[in-house]
């Protein structure tokens, strides 16, 4: 194998590994995002059955 080949190898093996990186951190922001709008919903419906307070003073 010549120099000019593995060159090309390794360069392919980090741009693979950057593209599987960025992959998996798109599709780990988009679940957590998921989370987040179930999580604020909830939240909104537990804060929609508590009866409000009187805060004025």
């Amino acid at each position: 194998m010549s120099n000019s080949d593995l060159g090309i190898m390794i360069i392919s093996i980090i741009g693979l590994f950057g593209l599987a990186s960025f992959v998996f951190e798109h599709l780990s922001r988009n679940r957590s995002t998921k989370t987040n709008y179930q999580k604020s919903s909830m939240e909104k419906r537990q804060t929609e059955a508590r009866p409000k307070k009187n805060t004025h003073y």
